[in-house]
């Protein structure tokens, strides 16, 4: 039972540091916020291959618009994989003109400065570092907690721990960035034409992630996944 008992604290404080998650509603309890983690641990845990291609899809998406903002000449230190991976998140929250604002993720963001209906956001990638929360002590307690040998721990002098806290964040204070936007919303889909015809279900940008396939639109949509807030990002 020792055995067992190790064996599966491992595995769920593992997952547990592992799981990074979207910037709640600012509206969201703490039992919400809570309760949306536990399914994805237990999703990660029961099905991690499902859990990893979610993952592999978001760090294309965030990839992607750092191809996309290097192609629009923006440079690295305007648009990087962290500002991406933020975007993407929930981090970055749109104020077009008379209009209800609303969130926008990184493949929008480039549709938006493409079309000159917005500029890159001046956004340092310190300043996206300030606002998470990296949980370091659970981090490095999940790293040491499966190591029962002396040897082993012998070993561990010799390993830089410097991976386990240049990882994204942890978690994201419930704080976003408000970008303005000199037009209105109104004015952008007109522009945009019969593709942003089609009524929305999340935000009424959902036209630009549909021009091409993603893993959140048509995978996790397909199958009717959804564990976060309708006013998060997929």
């Amino acid at each position: 039972m020792d055995i067992i008992w190790s064996s599966l604290l491992t595995v769920f404080l593992c997952t547990w540091t592992a799981v990074c998650l979207n910037i709640p509603n600012p509206k969201d309890s703490q039992f919400h916020i809570f309760y949306r983690r536990a399914k994805w641990v237990f999703w990660a845990i029961v099905s991690p291959g499902l859990v990893l291609s979610v993952a592999i899809g978001q760090y294309a998406s965030a990839w992607r618009s750092v191809k996309h903002f290097r192609k629009l000449r923006i440079k690295e230190d305007r648009w990087s994989l962290r500002h991406g991976f933020y975007a993407d998140m929930g981090g970055m929250l749109l104020q077009p003109k008379d209009s209800t604002r609303f969130l926008v993720n990184s493949r929008q963001l480039a549709y938006l400065v493409e079309k000159q209906y917005l500029e890159c956001p001046q956004i340092m990638q310190s300043e996206i570092w300030d606002k998470s929360k990296t949980d370091t002590l659970a981090r490095v307690l999940s790293f040491f907690r499966p190591l029962r040998s002396n040897y082993l721990r012998v070993l561990l002098w010799f390993v830089p721990l410097e991976p386990l806290f240049a990882g994204r964040a942890h978690q994201v204070m419930c704080t976003g960035i408000v970008l303005s936007m000199e037009v209105s919303t109104a004015e952008v889909l007109l522009a945009a034409g019969d593709v942003a015809a089609t009524p929305y279900r999340h935000t009424p940008l959902d036209f630009v992630a549909k021009q091409s396939f993603t893993c959140s639109y048509d995978v996790m949509g397909f199958f009717g996944l959804r564990f976060d807030d309708r006013e998060r990002p997929l």
